[in-house]
């Protein structure tokens, strides 16, 4: 009742012929299950608003993020180095980003998504050289 039964039909029925979900019917019961369109389609929509939450009281440490993509994949390198900075990195270094916040699944979240696997070491540390300018620069 508290949906709209013929626009639900029709979206389901677009999203079918878009082939971003399937559907399959066990014992008189419909599944809707997305394919692997759609799943990248979902995962396209998590990477458009994929930010760091920032906690109201920093835990003491640091999160650095080596990397070094082939030069075959330098679009993918500039791609993440452009989700760094989104997030709001510091730049240290050529392939080299700091944060003081934890970002551990949105790493792995652009590791996996664009294939990037060994390409991608992510350090925890509670302790940097000179970390009294990178707090300043972050407002610790």
């Amino acid at each position: 009742e508290k949906f709209n039964q013929p626009r639900l039909k029709f979206l389901l029925k677009r999203l079918y012929q878009q082939r971003v979900v399937n559907f399959t019917d066990a014992n008189g019961q419909i599944t809707i299950t997305l394919t692997e369109k759609g799943k990248k389609k979902v995962l396209s929509y998590q990477l458009e608003e994929i930010m760091i939450n920032k906690p109201p009281k920093w835990d003491g440490k640091w999160r650095v993020i080596l990397y070094d993509i082939k030069k075959e994949r330098k679009i993918i390198g500039d791609i993440f180095r452009r989700f760094l900075q989104k997030m709001q990195f510091l730049k240290l270094q050529k392939s080299v980003y700091l944060t003081p916040y934890s970002c551990d699944g949105q790493i792995e979240f652009l590791r996996q998504y664009y294939g990037l696997g060994e390409e991608i070491i992510y350090i925890v540390a509670e302790k940097i050289e000179n970390e009294e300018v990178y707090k300043k620069y972050f407002g610790l």
